[in-house]
């Protein structure tokens, strides 16, 4: 019956249908209450139904009648799942790291770096925890940390892109922008066709004052994507901002022949009263 209501449950949630998996893993739980596999899926298929409800009807997790759910109510569920799989076998990197997800949706980023810092304690190359762990460090403004993080990641697999992008984000935060372009490049070197590689190096572009680059990079991303927003609006500023140089310097050419000093002073004035 165990075995059997395993493979109903994994069947239900590898397809998603995650209210009929939780009444499957119940089933296997009820049978055997230290079976710290049903425990983690079912505490992994509240965390699902947290993520997609917004205080939806659902199956409760007995499966005995209908009632609404909360988002948090189903989270707090799952962090229970992960606390006793954590109980019954401390050194489960799985419970951790679902104890760390869900830590992170509810934004609780401090939380959530000490789960996935304990899932890396059990298993030091786990590319996903490093890139987890950085991206809730991320969310904490703690940027440094973040790429340490990353870098953990980047170290394990060089062609992790999604680090690199990551790291990249992070650089950019700490004003680091030539490094942000690095790691831009470096993501565009792994995939050639990644927009938000380009929207990155063009943000930076456009932060060192290299308006027309920034305007390239937007334009190359909107080609990838054409519903990419973000770069369309920085394709729409950096267009400004060449404009605006462009009028500038023409202006100061125009003053510099008349009055040298005054030209120089107008365009200066110009460009701080703009940043």
């Amino acid at each position: 019956m165990v075995s059997e209501n395993t493979s109903r449950g994994d069947r239900f949630y590898s397809v998603g249908d995650y209210n009929e998996a939780i009444e499957c893993y119940d089933k296997v739980i009820r049978a055997d209450p230290n079976n710290v596999r049903a425990i983690i899926l079912k505490g992994d298929s509240l965390y699902h139904l947290g993520q997609h409800s917004e205080d939806t009807e659902c199956c409760d997790v007995t499966n005995t009648q209908c009632s609404a759910h909360t988002q948090n109510q189903q989270y707090s569920q799952a962090i229970e799942c992960a606390d006793t799989a954590l109980s019954i076998e401390p050194n489960s990197m799985q419970a951790h790291k679902l104890k760390g997800d869900i830590m992170y949706r509810l934004g609780q980023y401090k939380e959530a770096m000490a789960s996935y810092n304990a899932a890396l304690m059990i298993e030091s190359n786990n590319i996903e925890m490093h890139i987890f762990k950085g991206d809730a460090a991320y969310r904490l403004g703690r940027y440094e940390e973040a790429i340490e993080c990353y870098d953990g990641a980047i170290g394990i697999d060089p062609d992790n892109m999604q680090a690199q992008l990551f790291k990249g984000d992070s650089m950019y935060n700490l004003e680091r922008y030539d490094e942000a372009i690095e790691c831009a490049d470096t993501a565009l070197g792994i995939c050639p066709d990644n927009a938000e590689a380009y929207y990155l190096r063009g943000c930076s572009m456009y932060r060192l004052g290299w308006y027309a680059e920034a305007v390239k990079c937007a334009d190359t991303a909107l080609g990838i994507d054409p519903n990419y927003a973000e770069a369309r609006h920085l394709k729409d500023i950096s267009s400004n901002s060449l404009s605006e140089t462009q009028n500038c310097q023409h202006r100061r050419l125009i003053a510099c022949r008349e009055k040298p000093i005054v030209g120089s002073l107008y365009c200066g004035k110009h460009i701080k009263n703009h940043y």
